[in-house]
C-alpha cells in the first residue's frame, strides 16, 4: 500500500492500488495503460511513482499533472493530497487558498482528514474567510467518524462556545473520546477540566491521572502540570521529589516553564540538592527561549555571588542590572570593572560611588575599596580610610587587616609607629595564611618589633608564606638559612630557594645565587653560571649586582674600559657609593674635575678613600684648600694615619686652615700613634725644636727614633747630627704635604 504522511502528522491513506513488489517497472506499465484509459486511482498511484522516481524518471510536474488528472474526476486521496503540496509550497502566494479549495472537494466526498484541515483552515482564517461555525460543522463530520484531532478541537469549541452553543459537558465528552484514543492535548484540556470543574464534576485525582498519562507518553505540558500536581499537593500527596523529577524531564524535552521551575527549585534545595550553578544551566535555557523571570533569577544568583557569567558579555549584562537592583556584590564589581577600565570605559568617579554604594551595605570588599581609594587620594590624614578598613577587616577581610597592619607599623596610624597594634592585625590575617601577613608577622619576630625577638617563629612564619611562592618569603628564608638565624646553617637548601626564586625574575636572588656560585659555597662553584646570573641581576637594575659585574670586567686582562664605565655608572647613580669611587679612580688621570665630582659623592655619602683623594685633587687643582682640610679632617676621624699627616701639615703650614703648630703638632702625635714613619719625624723635630708645645729632647729622640726605625731618612740623618752636635740648635727642614693616597 503507497502512503505518504502529512505536515501535520496525520497518516494519508492514499488508495486501494497495490503495486506489485517483484516487478516495479511492470506496475508501472500497467499503472500507465490503466492510466490513459481514465482509471483515477491508476493515475493517482502512478503520480506517487513519478514524485519518488520508482519505475518512472523522477519528475514532479508530471506527477502534479497526473494527480490533478485524478481529483477532478473526484479521486479524494488526491484531492487531499494536493491540498497537502498547495499548503508546503511556500513559493505560491494563494497556497493556503488553493488547499482550501482542494480540502473542501475532499472533505465533501467524506475523507476524514480533509474534513480537520479544513475546519483548522475555517477556524484560523488561513486561505479562507474565519468561520468558527463553518469549522465546528467539519469537526463534528470528523469527529464523528472517529477523529481524535477534530474530536479535540470539537470539544474545545464546545466548552468556549466557539461557533456554536457553548456546552462544557458535550466539550468534555468529545474530549474523552479523543483521549481514549492518546491525543496528548486532548488528555491535557480534559486534566484541566477535571481539575478546574469545567463541564464536569471537579475532581484533581482524575486530573492528576490525566496528567500522568500524557507525562508518560511523553507530553511535554502534561509532565509540566504533573509536576505542578506533585509541589502543589493537589490530586496525590505533596512530593517535591516528584515534582522536581517531572520539571526535569520536561526541561530536558525543552519546555520553557519546566526550565525555569526546575532552575528555581536547584536554587533553593527543594526536591533536588542545592545547586546553583547547575539552576543556572537550566535557567539559561529558559532565559534564550525568552523566559523573563529566569532572567531575573539568573541576576538575583549573580548578585549573590553564587553563579559566575560564562561570557564577558553575560557578565556585563548581568553586573550592571545587578548593581541597579541593589545586589552589593554585583556594585563593588561594577565598581571594579570602572575602576580598571575593564571592558567599560574607565570612569574613577563613578566606581567609587558604586563602591560606596556596597561598602553602605557591609560588603567587605568594598569597604576595603573605598579605603584604598582614600588612602591613595591623602595618606596625611587615613581617619576616615581606617574605620572603612576596620569594618572591613573585623569582617575578616585579610587585605584590609593587612593594610591595618601596615599603617600601625609605618606610624601612619597614629603619627608613630604602633608595633603592637601591627602584629595584632597582621596575626589575624596570617591566621587565615594570607601570604603578606605571614611576611610581615614574620619580620615583626625577626626584627623584634612588637613582640619578642624570635628567629625560630620568623622562621616558621616565612616557610608558610614561601609555600604560597611569596618571593620575599622565599628571599628572606633563604637568608635565614645560609646564616644559621632561627636553625642551623643550610646552604644547599638556601641556594634552592634563592635558585627558584631567580627563576622567577627576582634580581635579589639572581644576584645572591650568583655569589653562591662564585664561592662554591651550597652545591659548589660554577663561575660561567655565576657570572650569568650576576648580569642578569645587573641587568634588572640590582645595583650591586652592576658594582660587582663592572668589578669582574674591570679584572679583566682586555677590559672593555666604556662597558665597566657604564655599569659603574648604572650602580652610581643608584648611589652605589664604592662605584662612585671606582668612577673618580678611572677618571683621575684624565679628567680630574669629573673625577672631584664622583669622589664628592662618594666623600659626602661617607667613603674615606673618596674624600682622601678629593682633598688630595683640590689641593693639586688650586681648589677651596680649606675644603679640602674638611675632607682630611673627616678621613682622620676614622683613624686613616695619613689624612692625619697631611692635616698636621696643613696646619703647621696654614694651607686652607689656620696656622696652629700646637694643633699641627696633636694631630703628628695621632698620626705617628697610628704608625706613620712621617708623622713620627715631624713630631718629633716640633718636639726637638719646641714648636707647637715645649721643647722635650727625650720625647723628641724617641719620635725620630721611631721614624728611622720604619726608614725614615730624614729621621736617620738628623739623629746623626744630634749625636755630633748635641748641643748645637737645629733648624727644622720644611716639611711637606703627602703625595696623594692611590685608590685600593
Amino acid at each position: 500500500m503507497l502512503g505518504r504522511r502529512s505536515a501535520n502528522g496525520l497518516k494519508v491513506d492514499q488508495g486501494d492500488v497495490r503495486i506489485p513488489e517483484k516487478n516495479i517497472v511492470e506496475a508501472a506499465k500497467f499503472l500507465t495503460r490503466a492510466s490513459e484509459a481514465g482509471l483515477a486511482d491508476a493515475q493517482y498511484s502512478l503520480g506517487l511513482l513519478y514524485e519518488s522516481g520508482q519505475g518512472r524518471p523522477q519528475d514532479l510536474v508530471q506527477a502534479i499533472d497526473l494527480y490533478k488528472r485524478a481529483a477532478k474526476s473526484g479521486h479524494r486521496e488526491a484531492q487531499l493530497y494536493l491540498g497537502l503540496l498547495a499548503e508546503a509550497d511556500t513559493e505560491e502566494k494563494d497556497g493556503s487558498v488553493e488547499a482550501v479549495a482542494w480540502y473542501q472537494r475532499a472533505a465533501e466526498q467524506g475523507r476524514v482528514e480533509a474534513q480537520v484541515f479544513l475546519g483548522a483552515k475555517y477556524r484560523l482564517g488561513d486561505g479562507v474567510e474565519k468561520n468558527a461555525t463553518e469549522a465546528a460543522k467539519w469537526f463534528r463530520l470528523a469527529a464523528e467518524q472517529g477523529s481524535a484531532v477534530a474530536q479535540q478541537n470539537l470539544g474545545m469549541m464546545l466548552i468556549a462556545g466557539e461557533g456554536l452553543k457553548m456546552d462544557a459537558a458535550e466539550g468534555v465528552s468529545w474530549l474523552e473520546k479523543s483521549a481514549v484514543q492518546n491525543n496528548l492535548p486532548a488528555i491535557g484540556y480534559l486534566a484541566a477540566a477535571y481539575h478546574s470543574g469545567l463541564g464536569v464534576e471537579e475532581n484533581p485525582a482524575k486530573a492528576f491521572e490525566l496528567s500522568k498519562r500524557g507525562a508518560v507518553l511523553g507530553d511535554r505540558d502534561s509532565q509540566l502540570r504533573l509536576a505542578s500536581y506533585y509541589r502543589l499537593g493537589a490530586g496525590v500527596e505533596r512530593s517535591e521529589v516528584d515534582a522536581a523529577k517531572w520539571y526535569l524531564i520536561a526541561a530536558d524535552a525543552g519546555h520553557v516553564e519546566a526550565q525555569y521551575r526546575i532552575g528555581s527549585m536547584y536554587v533553593t534545595g527543594e526536591g533536588v540538592p542545592a545547586d546553583p550553578e547547575r539552576a543556572a544551566i537550566y535557567l539559561r535555557l529558559a532565559r534564550d527561549q525568552g523566559e523573563e523571570k529566569a532572567s531575573r533569577l539568573l541576576i538575583e544568583l549573580y548578585g549573590r555571588g553564587l553563579i559566575e557569567p560564562a561570557s564577558h558579555d553575560e557578565g556585563l549584562l548581568w553586573v550592571e542590572s545587578a548593581a541597579v537592583a541593589g545586589y552589593p556584590l554585583a556594585q563593588f564589581r561594577l565598581g571594579s570593572l570602572l575602576y580598571h577600565g575593564d571592558h567599560l570605559e574607565e570612569d574613577k568617579k563613578e566606581a567609587f560611588d558604586w563602591f560606596q554604594k556596597a561598602a553602605a551595605k557591609g560588603l567587605a570588599e568594598a569597604e576595603y575599596a573605598v579605603a584604598a581609594i582614600l588612602l591613595s587620594q591623602s595618606s596625611e590624614d587615613p581617619t576616615e580610610a581606617m574605620e572603612w578598613l576596620r569594618r572591613s577587616a573585623d569582617q575578616g577581610q585579610v587585605e584590609a587587616q593587612v593594610a591595618l597592619g601596615d599603617l600601625f607599623a609605618s606610624g601612619l596610624a597614629l603619627g608613630r609607629p604602633d608595633w603592637r597594634s601591627a602584629v595584632h592585625w597582621f596575626r589575624k590575617a596570617a591566621d587565615l595564611g594570607e601570604p603578606v601577613a605571614l611576611y610581615s608577622l614574620g619580620r615583626a619576630y625577626y626584627h623584634g618589633n612588637g613582640v619578642e625577638q624570635d628567629y625560630e617563629a620568623a622562621r616558621r612564619l616565612f616557610e608558610a608564606s614561601a609555600m604560597q611562592e611569596h618571593l620575599d618569603s622565599v628571599l628572606i628564608l633563604a637568608w635565614m638559612f645560609e646564616k644559621g638565624q632561627g636553625g642551623p646553617v643550610q646552604m644547599k637548601q638556601a641556594q634552592s630557594l634563592y635558585d627558584d626564586a631567580a627563576r622567577e625574575g627576582e634580581p635579589e636572588a639572581q644576584y645572591r645565587l650568583a655569589l653562591f656560585l662564585f664561592s662554591g659555597k651550597g652545591f659548589g662553584q660554577d663561575v660561567g653560571e655565576a657570572e650569568k646570573w650576576l648580569q642578569r641581576a645587573a641587568e634588572q637594575g640590582h645595583r650591586d649586582a652592576q658594582f660587582r659585574f663592572a668589578s669582574r670586567l674591570h679584572e679583566r686582562p682586555l677590559q672593555n674600559t666604556d662597558q665597566v664605565e657604564q655599569w659603574y655608572l648604572r650602580a652610581a647613580q643608584q648611589g652605589h657609593i664604592e662605584a662612585s669611587f671606582r668612577l673618580g679612580v678611572l677618571w683621575n688621570e684624565h679628567d680630574q674635575e669629573k673625577a672631584s665630582e664622583w669622589y664628592r659623592r662618594a666623600a659626602e655619602a661617607g667613603h674615606s678613600d673618596a674624600a682622601f683623594n678629593l682633598a688630595c685633587l683640590l689641593i693639586n687643582l688650586g681648589k677651596e684648600k680649606s675644603e679640602a682640610a674638611d675632607f682630611f679632617h673627616m678621613v682622620a676621624e676614622t683613624g686613616d694615619a695619613q689624612a692625619k699627616l697631611n692635616l698636621g701639615t696643613m696646619m703647621a703650614n696654614g694651607i686652607g686652615v689656620d696656622q696652629s703648630e700646637v694643633l699641627a703638632r696633636d694631630w703628628f702625635l695621632e698620626a705617628a700613634e697610628s704608625g706613620s714613619a712621617e708623622a713620627a719625624y715631624n713630631l718629633g723635630l716640633m718636639m726637638v725644636m719646641g714648636r707647637g708645645g715645649e721643647v722635650n729632647l727625650e720625647a723628641g729622640k724617641v719620635w725620630l727614633n721611631k721614624a728611622a726605625s720604619k726608614g725614615d731618612p730624614l729621621a736617620r740623618a738628623l739623629l746623626g747630627e744630634m749625636v755630633a752636635f748635641e748641643k748645637r740648635s737645629m733648624e727644622a727642614e720644611p716639611v711637606q704635604v703627602e703625595s696623594v693616597k692611590a685608590a685600593p
